[in-house]
């Protein structure tokens, strides 16, 4: 796969191939048996890619090594020769000169005739006729880079000249030094014992390189150095080298690979079909892992590319929920719609299609947007096999994209920032939404159940005062001297029912079992010949016939005992009919007819009516004990919206200190902003979600409620809040009491305030529905941003434009392992601001995370040292590329310096000799 852009190369500066004299030192047979082919990999299994050969004033196995390499590189291997020398200068000090990779052993040659070396090639035998510092200079005007080998070892510039003069003289040239134990190792070891002292004492800043100075395989990989460029090549090296310890890293210091890369990457979008961008043929970006700059003049089309991104990962919406200004939103939509005319706002054609290729750990995917249906496919990408996936894309891959104007609103209204920071796993706001959603349902239903159990016991005074009536007329009529003829007659009634229903039903049970039985027939065993012929089979086909046999005559005997039951409890009905007991149940029944005659002729009430006083009293009874059981649970329910109640107030709690959590870190890291969690002291939606609670979505009651001159209980409870901040539980208690003013019927102030006749009437005529939304209403946390201007630390109301937009943006740089994409965030910042916030905080996130910055800004590609730059520009009103690559690319740099201003100021303060180059 092609290398898109910069990254770090494990480059070896120092080693020897069998052109050297004393290589394999006391291995002869090692130099007359090593190809170079076997030689280059024994590097590549070290993981080497770039190496400079420097054999000992010689270049002659440089052709050979470039064949095989160019060998490897067409089987996959990554491997590059850097064509170079170690040269003898006099004194016998070791240099090495590294060329660009497309120098020949003949222009190797061509070095060692300018050193006018007398000496054998590939030997150390003698030393050249020009100073060390000539040498220097040779390689440098010669295109190369110089570098004294181990200096801090035999024939190295620090064992030989311990003047610091000397030193400085010359190194004034050199592009870097090889140094093989570090000053501090010498001095940890054995104070005093560094020869590395008049080095260190000149601070010449020089970047510092190792190599394995290998004679022999099994030196190779013992020390390398990581290089920073893109395609190597001497460009690359040269600019890694001026940029020192930003692009140069040791072996000794970093011997893992620093090219780590965040799990989750955008590496490339492709546009094809749109007013001005692949209208023609595709357009596509490759996107580095790192950071990735997009610049061009005004009309180039480097901001839609955003806003393609946007809508192909389904972020449009964004746009709206980071801030209350619609005009974003609605410049959006213009654009991001078909365009009827050439001079129509909208870029997308019927045809329009964006995919955006995204890099989940291991896993490809492609997403698919077309204008045709407005909708993003998910299309994972396994070898050559296209599997469709389903999801939910904003959160299946997520992504932050910004342009200047969201940064400018958020800036003017931190509690958007609570959107991005409820996004982080530490917030986790999906499970805390759950368990917030789920206690407040259950509030809800609890007082519903509640409310009805209310409604059910309402009517207790009622029936008790019923009972009571009853009660007395029932005792009235048994105290009466007709009292026992009522009551045997009430208990022969009960002693018929009881025995008439035990023989009824006990008949029909019996009948409906005789009915199941005969029209349910058990399962017979069809007697197939075919299928049991052997001893075996027929064994089996007897066994079962004989069960079922058995079967059949059980059902028969069933039969016959059910039938047989059933007569003899009809038996018992006829000898109940002529029993003992039947004749003193119609005896009574008899009496209490003789009284009801004897009564009703006397102009006495019908005591039939006891009868129905008997079931009205149980009646009412068991009402009234519905009523007591239904108290009881009233009680207990009560209780448990107490204690549902006290969950929320600790979510509530909660959420805010999980977004606390997220923000210690990203505040001990930073010396230049902090940003803070209010509890509950929101004030810009406050009104808002309150009259949401109360279903009062209008401006009606502002004198009570809200108003912008600070009247009304909600600014008197902000203010409350604010003053006791740290104070959780105050803050809920004051909570509390603005909502107790509207749960008491009977108060007419609410903190403090006077409630008009109006909205006395307004909040006492309330809903249950409303008054448990007021109950579970909680003021949102907020948000407060404090900047340092290099004094203190100042609220951000009071920065510029600039200070606040870079307060916002180095926030927005400061957490997070996602794809971050910013439009031209630059703007309204000065040079100062973009370097010292912004530059820094590019360089700290991005290798933790992907950035890709639409920019106009020098300082950010140049200082920001952008893996990747892509320079646009619109040819025929058609978007098209200029340059792709590397700052180290000539025509990249070209480009940065011709379409951005101060592009040449700022290479000059990043590279000083190198803008030339």
């Amino acid at each position: 796969m092609q290398q898109i852009g910069s990254k770090w190369w494990k480059f070896d500066f120092h080693t020897h191939t069998p052109a050297s004299m004393d290589y394999g030192k006391a291995d002869h047979q090692i130099k007359q048996t090593m190809t170079p082919r076997q030689w280059l990999l024994d590097y590549i299994q070290h993981g080497i890619e770039c190496i400079a050969v420097t054999d000992h004033n010689t270049g002659s196995w440089i052709d050979r090594l470039k064949i095989e390499a160019e060998n490897l590189r067409s089987e996959g291997h990554s491997i590059y020769i850097f064509p170079s020398i170690e040269i003898t200068a006099h004194g016998n000090i070791h240099i090495l000169g590294i060329f660009d990779i497309d120098k020949t052993s003949s222009f190797i040659s061509q070095i060692i005739g300018a050193t006018n070396y007398s000496g054998t090639e590939g030997d150390s035998d003698a030393v050249t006729q020009i100073s060390p510092q000539d040498v220097i200079d040779l390689i440098i005007n010669r295109g190369g880079v110089a570098i004294p080998a181990h200096i801090d070892k035999a024939s190295g510039l620090c064992t030989v000249h311990s003047s610091g003069a000397t030193l400085k003289q010359i190194l004034t040239n050199a592009s870097a030094v090889e140094i093989i134990r570090t000053h501090d190792e010498y001095e940890t070891n054995q104070p005093g014992s560094s020869p590395l002292h008049g080095y260190v004492s000149l601070q010449t800043g020089l970047p510092e390189v190792i190599g394995s100075d290998s004679h022999h395989p099994n030196r190779v990989g013992r020390a390398f150095t990581w290089v920073k460029m893109g395609t190597p090549s001497i460009d690359g090296l040269k600019l890694a080298l001026f940029d020192g310890d930003d692009s140069l890293k040791r072996s000794d210091q970093y011997p893992n690979s620093p090219n780590i890369y965040a799990e989750n990457r955008i590496t490339s979008i492709k546009i094809n079909k749109t007013k001005y961008c692949g209208r023609i043929n595709e357009f596509s970006i490759q996107f580095h892992p790192w950071l990735n700059c997009i610049i061009g003049g005004r009309g180039s089309g480097k901001s839609t590319i955003l806003e393609f991104m946007r809508t192909a990962l389904g972020r449009e919406k964004e746009l709206e929920q980071l801030s209350s200004n619609k005009e974003m939103f609605n410049s959006y939509s213009k654009l991001a719609k078909k365009a009827q005319s050439r001079d129509d706002d909208g870029v997308f054609l019927e045809d329009s299609s964006i995919h955006v290729e995204y890099l989940k750990g291991e896993n490809h995917y492609k997403l698919e947007w077309r204008y045709g249906d407005q909708q993003i496919s998910i299309n994972r990408i396994d070898g050559q096999n296209v599997i469709q996936e389903e999801g939910n894309v904003i959160s299946r891959f997520p992504v932050k994209i910004f342009s200047q104007k969201q940064i400018y609103e958020i800036s003017r209204s931190p509690n958007y920032l609570l959107n991005l920071i409820d996004e982080s796993s530490i917030v986790n706001l999906t499970e805390w939404n759950y368990k917030w959603e789920n206690e407040v349902s259950t509030i809800f239903q609890l007082r519903r159940e509640v409310k009805d159990l209310k409604t059910n016991i309402s009517t207790k005074s009622t029936l008790t005062g019923q009972l009571n009536d009853i009660n007395q007329k029932i005792a009235s009529i048994e105290r009466s001297s007709h009292a026992s003829i009522l009551a045997n007659y009430q208990k022969s009634l009960n002693q018929d029912n009881l025995i008439r229903n035990f023989i009824t039903g006990n008949v029909d049970f019996l009948e409906n079992i005789t009915s199941y039985i005969t029209q349910t027939r058990p399962i017979k065993l069809e007697v197939n010949p075919e299928l049991f012929i052997n001893q075996n089979e027929t064994t089996t086909q007897n066994k079962i016939l004989e069960l079922q046999q058995k079967v059949e005559d059980n059902i028969i005997t069933f039969n016959k005992t059910i039938n047989d039951v059933t007569d003899e409890i009809k038996g018992l009905s006829n000898w109940f009919d002529s029993s003992a007991l039947k004749q003193e149940i119609i005896a009574n029944k008899n009496q209490y007819t003789t009284l009801v005659a004897n009564l009703q002729a006397s102009g006495v009430n019908n005591p039939s009516e006891y009868e129905s006083l008997i079931g009205t009293r149980k009646a009412l009874s068991e009402r009234l004990s519905k009523i007591a059981a239904d108290e009881k649970t009233i009680e207990q329910k009560e209780s448990e919206i107490v204690q549902s109640y006290n969950k929320l107030v600790e979510l509530r709690k909660e959420i805010t200190a999980r977004r606390r959590q997220f923000l210690v870190d990203i505040n001990d890291n930073n010396a230049n902003f902090k940003v803070n969690v209010d509890f509950c002291g929101d004030k810009q939606f406050l009104e808002s979600s309150f009259r949401n609670a109360i279903d009062k979505n209008d401006t009606t009651f502002s004198n009570e409620i809200y108003n912008e001159d600070d009247n009304g209980f909600l600014n008197i409870l902000n203010t409350k809040i604010k003053e006791i901040s740290e104070d959780n539980d105050g803050i809920i208690n004051k909570i509390q009491d603005l909502k107790n003013g509207f749960f008491d019927k009977t108060a007419n102030t609410i903190l403090d305030v006077k409630l008009s006749k109006r909205f006395f009437d307004f909040k006492n005529s309330l809903s249950e529905e409303e008054v448990t939304a007021l109950i579970c209403w909680f003021p949102s946390d907020s948000i407060t941003v404090k900047y340092n201007d290099g004094r203190r630390f100042k609220d951000l109301s009071q920065g510029s434009a600039g200070q606040k937009a870079a307060t916002v943006l180095a926030f927005l740089l400061s957490y997070g392992d996602d794809p971050i994409i910013l439009d031209q965030p630059e703007d309204d910042l000065d040079n100062q601001l973009v370097y010292e916030l912004i530059v820094k905080k590019i360089k700290e996130s991005k290798c933790k995370r992907q950035i890709i910055i639409i920019t106009h800004n020098p300082n950010i590609v140049v200082n920001g040292d952008s893996e990747l730059v892509v320079s646009l520009s619109q040819q025929s009103g058609i978007t098209d590329f200029l340059s792709f690559g590397g700052l180290q690319e000539r025509e990249v740099r070209k480009n940065i310096c011709d379409i951005m201003e101060g592009g040449r100021d700022a290479f000059s303060q990043r590279y000083r000799r190198i803008v030339s180059a």
